[in-house]
């Protein structure tokens, strides 16, 4: 069922997040959209490592905004988990987005 495959999660960039004076540093978009590829694939019964992400950043992320983070897999190949994820403000504007590759593995290994 896609609808178990996605989600959706209202995230704040605060000052901790600092790169660039008064944006948010790429890294923890990164860490977020990373982490929220991950979790689709976890609430789905995919229990998955990462092998790898793409991280594209759209726009500078001025902070203390609030955002939406989407996230849910593509497709499944076997052990291959594909996800997506982006970063939306709540009139559209999309500041990041990234794809992975997530690989299942044995969870009582």
């Amino acid at each position: 069922d896609p609808a178990e495959s996605r989600f959706a999660g209202r995230v704040w960039f605060g000052p901790e997040t600092e790169g660039p004076p008064g944006h948010a540093h790429g890294g923890s978009q990164a860490a977020l959209l990373d982490e929220g590829m991950g979790a689709a694939a976890w609430l789905s019964g995919q229990t998955v490592l990462a092998a790898k992400i793409e991280i594209n950043f759209r726009a500078p992320l001025p902070l203390g905004t609030v955002l939406t983070l989407h996230a849910g897999i593509s497709k499944i190949e076997g052990r291959k988990v594909y996800a997506a994820a982006k970063l939306q403000s709540d009139d559209g504007q999309v500041f990041s987005d990234g794809t992975g590759l997530f690989i299942v593995i044995d969870a009582e290994a």
